[in-house]
Order: C-alpha cells, then sequence, then structure tokens
C-alpha cells in the first residue's frame, strides 16, 4: 500500500481556521475488508476521507452480477456523490476490498461548514469539478482507447486495484468480461519478458 496521507492532505487547499472546524466533525473509522459501509436505497448519509486501504463501488446489473463503477484509494473520499449532494436513493453500493482507516464526516456536518466557510466552499468547488473532469476523461477513454491502454489508465489511477481487487472487479470497471482482461494481461506480461530479456 502507497504512503498514508493524513486528512490535513486531503483538504490542503483549506485554511487552518476552517480546517480546525472540519477536523472536529470528522471520526476516525476502521473498516475490515468485505465490510459495506454504503447500501442503496435511501439517500447517502457522508463519505468517508480514506487515509488507508482500498474501497470500491458497485451497481447490480440486471443479471444480478456487480459492476464495478469505481476505487477509492488512500487519499481519496469514498462517496456515492449523487445520492448524497442531490439527496436521491442510491444505487451504488461502497464495500472495503481490503482493511481501510480513515475520517468519516457527516452530510449534515459537511452542509454547515460548507456555508460557514468560504474555504470550505472553495474547496468543495474545485474537489467537484475535478471529479467531473476525471469522470469526461474516463467517458472519453472508454470510447476511445483499447481494453490494454484503459487497464494501463487504471493501473496509473488506481494502483492498490490491480493489487487487491479481484480480477472480475477491474474487468467490469473496464467494461470487459474476465477471459479478455486475462488475454490482455497474458499478452502484456509475455512481452514484458521478451523486452527483459
Amino acid at each position: 500500500m502507497q504512503a498514508t496521507p493524513s486528512l490535513r492532505e486531503i483538504y490542503a487547499s483549506v485554511d487552518d481556521v476552517a480546517f480546525a472546524a472540519l477536523e472536529l466533525h470528522h471520526h476516525p473509522v476502521h473498516v475490515s475488508a468485505g465490510k459495506v459501509v454504503h447500501t442503496p436505497g435511501g439517500p447517502a448519509h457522508g463519505y468517508i476521507c480514506l487515509t488507508h486501504g482500498l474501497m470500491r463501488a458497485y451497481v447490480t446489473d440486471p443479471t444480478g452480477r456487480d459492476q464495478t463503477t469505481e476505487f477509492f484509494e488512500a487519499g481519496h473520499i469514498a462517496i456515492d456523490i449523487v445520492s448524497l449532494f442531490l439527496r436521491l436513493p442510491s444505487n451504488e453500493t461502497i464495500m472495503a476490498v481490503t482493511d481501510c482507516h480513515g475520517f468519516s464526516l457527516s452530510f449534515d456536518s459537511f452542509q454547515q461548514l460548507f456555508h460557514q466557510y468560504e474555504s470550505i466552499r472553495e474547496w468543495g468547488r474545485t474537489w467537484m469539478t475535478q471529479r467531473h473532469l476525471a469522470l469526461k476523461q474516463r467517458i472519453t477513454q472508454e470510447r476511445s482507447m483499447d481494453v490494454q491502454e484503459r487497464y494501463l489508465a487504471l493501473v496509473q489511477e488506481y494502483p492498490n486495484a490491480v493489487l487487491y481487487a479481484s480480477q472480475r472487479s477491474i474487468a467490469s470497471y473496464l467494461g470487459v468480461n474476465e477471459s479478455t482482461l486475462s488475454r490482455v494481461c497474458s499478452r502484456m506480461h509475455r512481452r514484458d519478458n521478451i523486452t527483459r530479456s
């Protein structure tokens, strides 16, 4: 696993006064591997700033198979963004892939702090913009890159997903079946071995 980021690093652009208030409202959490932290149904109640571990979000397709929609690593915020901020019933499940540590913040606390501190509002706008850009980039990659290129992009963005998530979870995130992913990984491995010799 990568170096453990602090809560302060996650809120790096927030000024010291606002961060002191934020820190008071966050609560330490430990989530064991396999535990679900968010289920479909009602609106999300908050989010988790991950400082260690890997989580994934997924939806269940009409055949009953889960399809990975997102990975969250240390330094990320594990969140169902649509459900939380639009107060809509959630379609996603978020579960810990490995043992995870972090800090939780409730929606009500976030709302209170967001309206109270300009620095937090600015952080929130910047964070939301970054999330939108990342989503746009992923949609573009899905339509313009082949599977191998998308896999390499995943390795760059979520190195721990490749180490700890199941092949099925990774395949569904990439929009392919497991056998296709297996062939791509085998081909890359063979090419790497030839290059090294």
